[in-house]
């Protein structure tokens, strides 16, 4: 981002965001029912916007406005990665510090859930 390379600077913050949602959600789920199963198939198995609606469920992630965020951030990511090549300008500084702060918070959350195991 100090480079102002926005789609890079992007591209790796929402990769760091959706790796936490997986990561708090592969915690979850092994903690309820013991299975100890990759991040990969997490990744290639459950949807993002269906582990955001899981957490919820699970009220790992318990505040519906935050819910919603990250909802919304989902639909983000999904629009602008499939029309980054028509839109390149829509990647701005803004946008990846919008994903840089839930990251802190969702990589926050990951901390606690492992402490309380």
């Amino acid at each position: 981002m100090n480079e102002e390379n926005y789609l890079q600077s992007f591209i790796l913050i929402q990769n760091l965001f959706e790796d936490r949602l997986y990561v708090l959600y592969k915690y979850v789920e092994e903690s309820k029912n013991g299975d100890d199963l990759s991040l990969e198939y997490y990744h290639k198995s459950i949807p993002l916007w269906k582990v955001i609606l899981q957490l919820n469920e699970n009220h790992s992630i318990y505040d519906r406005n935050i819910k919603q965020q990250l909802l919304d951030l989902n639909t983000i990511r999904n629009r602008f990665i499939h029309f980054s090549f028509m839109k390149p300008d829509v990647y701005t500084k803004e946008l990846s510090e919008v994903f840089y702060t839930i990251f802190r918070e969702l990589d926050s959350e990951v901390r606690k859930f492992k402490k309380s195991l």
